[in-house]
């Protein structure tokens, strides 16, 4: 049939297996089947001691896969709503402002080389009064 597929679509327009990440996530969220009983006494300890970190890694292992998978559902939510927000809105023209503003910088600029030519005038005019008055 060439309507439906096998394949699930991933992320970036790949194919991949049906059931893909449910049958990971299923994997995942399985305990291991246990291992066969070893008489080893060193064997044994090793075990004791490392199985609660290993349980304890899965289970933080198997965390962030299921919040992997809810990040990669969000993500293609939002993706989904900004393009439609770009489909469905025209962005507004700046121009007119940017030019009123290199208008308004160049006024600002013309100002403030006025303000310091007064400033160093004032400065020049309080230093000779300074002279005047000490002498």
């Amino acid at each position: 049939m060439e309507g439906s597929s096998s394949a699930t679509a991933l992320p970036g327009g790949q194919q991949g297996a049906p059931g893909l990440a449910e049958a990971t996530a299923q994997q995942l969220s399985s305990p291991p089947p246990p291992p066969p009983p070893i008489d080893d006494p060193l064997v044994n300890g090793i075990k004791t001691l490392f199985d609660p970190t290993i349980k304890q890694t899965t289970e933080k292992l198997l965390q962030v896969h299921k919040s992997q998978l809810a990040l990669s559902d969000e993500l293609d939510r939002l993706i989904a709503q900004l393009q439609n927000y770009l489909d469905n809105s025209e962005p507004p023209s700046i121009r007119p402002t940017v030019l009123k503003l290199a208008a308004t910088s160049k006024k600002l600029a013309a100002v403030n080389a006025a303000l310091q030519n007064i400033q160093q005038r004032l400065n020049k005019l309080f230093l000779q009064l300074s002279k005047h008055r000490t002498s």
